[in-house]
């Protein structure tokens, strides 16, 4: 219904009633326009996106996405119930937990790879993503996290194999007719799917986000 800019966040108020924020860097171009631009917004075809004609070429899913703003206002729904439970993923409802593990699977895919998420948090919240990417419908980001847990399994069970660390030196060294060579492009459709898929599926299925006004 419409888009408003304050001195920290741009602000989408929606035709159910509820405002949702991002930080200024989401939509950091439309936030340098005049104000009578910035009132000048539309609506991407499919309603979730908003484009700015002023910024010149549009993009499909908007620059400023409306799938991601819901996204990220759940995964920190989820998060803080986690800080309010001392940490202690145990604690939290089957919803919470999930959307947990989902964001720590996209934060560290996409900042450190695979490896990462899987040193950092270790074979449970692997296959609770695995199994909510599943239940949820993002069927590709199921596949894929199967298709790398197959992958890694030989390795990890090896004696030789004490760390994460480790398992990085094997894959390094793989034989282009090792399996372990595989790595890079299963981790790269990993990525592609949560790119296409994922943040809808989570929208989808845990949504609506609360409002923040």
């Amino acid at each position: 219904m419409d888009v408003r800019f304050d001195t920290r966040r741009v602000l989408v108020d929606l035709d159910d009633g509820r405002t949702l924020g991002a930080p200024l860097s989401w939509a950091s171009r439309a936030a340098e326009l005049p104000a009578s631009q910035q009132r000048r917004w539309v609506l991407v075809d499919h309603g979730r996106g908003v484009n700015w004609p002023a910024l010149g070429q549009e993009e499909p899913e908007g620059a400023l996405s409306l799938w991601i703003i819901e996204q990220d206002r759940l995964y920190e729904g989820a998060l803080g119930v986690l800080q309010r439970a001392g940490w202690d993923a145990a604690a939290l409802s089957a919803r919470d937990r999930e959307l947990v593990a989902l964001w720590r699977l996209e934060a560290d895919v996409y900042n450190g790879g695979f490896l990462q998420f899987l040193g950092n948090w270790g074979q449970q919240d692997l296959a609770i993503a695995r199994d909510a990417a599943g239940l949820i419908g993002a069927q590709r980001t199921h596949r894929a996290v199967i298709s790398l847990q197959e992958l890694l399994g030989p390795l990890i069970e090896r004696e030789d194999v004490t760390s994460i660390d480790d398992v990085h030196r094997l894959i390094a060294a793989a034989a282009p007719s090792d399996p372990a060579a595989r790595f890079e492009e299963l981790e790269a459709e990993l990525t592609e799917a949560m790119e296409q898929e994922l943040v809808r599926c989570v929208v989808t299925a845990y949504g609506p986000a609360p409002s923040e006004a």
